[in-house]
């Protein structure tokens, strides 16, 4: 088994005994949600940008939550989130500030462009993650599932990191306390803090090595189905990914078989309909209705969809049927508009001649004698 190496050593003294424990000695960056700044539309907190960084390279990040125990059927919220790398450790404080977050930080976490690995996360922390923030986590790598495939036999991240020849320090005190308190203790910050960033180290360990436990693909575990690989789904050494949806590794043909069918994978492999197919699409309009201004979608219409109906006269729409579309001609805002389109026949009538209207000398108009105007040559609007 791969014996890795950890950036940091500490020695720690317990029960007159020197226990060596693994650390994690980078930067951590404490950020409380109810403290941060707004500056335009921009929420302003520190680590910030290294978040910007990770989502923009769509990196790597070790991921966990942290909530005060439930006990006697209660449901606390999510307190602290953290994310880390070889190198930063962000702790972001949510004990305050019930379901709300900055948009980076919930970019990060419903995008699948930037993976975040976490140790089980279709448990509890999946469900927490609903019911606090109302979000599903996207571009989760299961770390056990990874493990399992590497070979490893350990079944928690203190197991699995003993594999490597660290030793964690899990303090289960620590990790039943009051994570919604005022402030956190130092012990409490190294605590969660080390949890994604020793999640974060593993995966680093795990990604270079190769698959030990050989799956039969007739059971459908890594296998490539047909029709998959149109649909941009393709095979890397860690598992199947969709290069559409930037997911993945995902490491069983059901979880794909899942993603393939969801509405948001259809959405984005669907191909824009062909001139014929829009051409076809169009609805027939009665002449009676075609003569009021009501257009249906067509290669010219932008505005428009296939199987809908406009009206030009109005700039109104979308009617999706004849009858909509017949309602809307007889309401009385189209009918005002269509009466000062409308033109009465060119006539002199009785009235007109009493009020000093009289055919022009061509016969091609109306002048008036009394104004000396004219020739009027187009028609009166009707009433």
């Amino acid at each position: 088994m791969f014996r890795g190496s950890c950036q940091a050593v500490r020695v720690v003294q317990e029960e007159e005994q020197t226990v060596t424990f693994h650390h994690f000695e980078g930067n951590i960056i404490e950020v409380d949600l109810a403290a941060i700044t707004v500056k335009g539309k921009e929420e302003q907190f520190e680590g910030r940008f290294w978040l910007q960084e990770k989502l923009k390279n769509h990196g790597i990040l070790g991921f966990d939550m942290e909530w005060p125990s439930d006990r006697k059927g209660s449901n606390n919220r999510v307190a602290l989130m953290q994310f880390a790398d070889e190198n930063t450790a962000l702790l972001i404080r949510t004990h305050k500030s019930l379901n709300w977050l900055p948009a980076l930080v919930k970019e990060v976490l419903i995008s699948p462009s930037i993976r975040k690995v976490c140790v089980g996360h279709d448990g509890n922390d999946r469900q927490k993650l609903d019911s606090t923030f109302g979000l599903e986590l996207a571009g989760v790598v299961d770390l056990i599932e990874l493990a399992d495939r590497k070979g490893f036999q350990g079944s928690g991240l203190k197991t699995l990191a003993s594999e490597c020849n660290w030793n964690m320090k899990k303090d289960k005190r620590i990790s039943v306390s009051d994570w919604a308190a005022d402030s956190l203790s130092e012990d409490q910050k190294i605590y969660a803090a080390e949890d994604a960033y020793f999640t974060y180290m593993m995966w680093l360990v795990m990604s270079d090595q190769t698959d030990t436990v050989v799956f039969d693909t007739g059971d459908g575990y890594l296998d490539l189905r047909p029709g998959w690989e149109e649909q941009g789904i393709y095979k890397e050494h860690d598992g199947l990914y969709c290069r559409h949806c930037c997911k993945g590794p995902v490491t069983t043909s059901d979880q794909m078989t899942l993603h393939v069918e969801s509405k948001g994978h259809l959405l984005k492999i669907k191909k824009p309909p062909t001139d014929e197919e829009l051409l076809a699409s169009v609805i027939q309009i009665p002449p009676e209705l075609a003569e009021q201004g009501i257009i249906a979608a067509g290669l010219d219409h932008a505005r428009a969809r296939p199987g809908e109906l406009h009206c030009q006269l109005c700039d109104s729409g979308p009617f999706h049927n004849i009858s909509a579309a017949e309602m809307h001609t007889n309401g009385r805002n189209h009918r005002q508009k269509l009466a000062g389109t409308q033109r009465l026949p060119l006539e002199l009538t009785p009235d007109l001649e009493e009020q000093g209207i009289q055919a022009s000398e061509d016969g091609t108009g109306l002048v008036c004698k009394l104004c000396d105007a004219g020739p009027f040559e187009d028609c009166f609007p009707a009433e």
